[in-house]
């Protein structure tokens, strides 16, 4: 926060199908340890998985029409 103005310190591309356009973020959330943000891409029909270290999206999940939210199991492997 600057001068009372909130900021982004980075951004994190997400890119819609087939790298064109934006992949249309939704819902979010974090694993236990805070490494990697699960990320439901709308446009994709897909849950990106991101790593907070690199500032990268590492992989795309096919999950069908239009994921909007998403919630993580308790044994960290589901989602």
């Amino acid at each position: 926060v600057t001068e009372g103005k909130i900021k982004w310190l980075r951004t994190i591309a997400l890119p819609g199908p087939g790298g064109k356009g934006a992949a249309h973020a939704t819902g979010i959330a974090l694993d236990r340890e805070g490494k990697f943000a699960y990320v439901c891409l709308s446009r994709n029909n897909a849950l990106g998985v991101v790593d907070l270290a690199a500032g990268k999206l590492v992989a795309e999940i096919a999950v069908g029409v239009a994921p909007f939210a998403v919630v993580l199991g308790d044994d960290g492997k589901s989602a």
